[in-house]
């Protein structure tokens, strides 16, 4: 068999692999794999198929890392932790910024985020630490969810 079928032959499972694990990853391994085919097919030898599906591999995951972007912090992202954006009402704030509110049927520790006013009032969930809920006023781009 010629090299160039055992290169795209890869790529196909390599392709196939990807849609059964859902990783762009083994998706820019089987792009390698069926540039390194094209290279074998033009009559260059094993050195330039093996770096040219390295380099097209290694350049295609730099590139999936890049375009994913930073995955939000756990602590404040919505997606993770269903309290994020929920409303809170504080009846009033100790000198500290800190306070024990009612929410979910038991009182929470709960925090102001830094530069928030301690006046009394209904805040919204911005960030979860532990057993304690950091708290912006509502209101102030702050949309509480039903």
């Amino acid at each position: 068999m010629a090299m160039h079928f055992v290169w795209w032959v890869l790529a196909v499972a390599l392709g196939i692999a990807e849609l059964a694990t859902g990783s762009f990853y083994m998706l820019v391994l089987a792009a390698g794999a069926a540039a390194a085919g094209v290279v074998a097919f033009v009559g260059f030898g094993l050195a330039a198929q093996f770096t040219c599906a390295a380099l097209v591999s290694a350049g295609g995951a730099v590139l999936v890392r890049r375009l994913r972007g930073r995955p939000e912090a756990a602590h404040r992202n919505p997606d993770v932790n269903l309290d994020i954006g929920q409303p809170v009402d504080v009846a009033q704030w100790n000198a500290d910024g800190r306070s024990r509110a009612p929410y979910r049927g038991a009182l929470w520790d709960v925090e102001l985020m830094p530069g928030e006013p301690a006046v009394p009032g209904r805040f919204v969930i911005r960030e979860v630490e532990g057993n304690r809920l950091r708290l912006a006023r509502a209101g102030q781009g702050a949309q509480a969810q039903p």
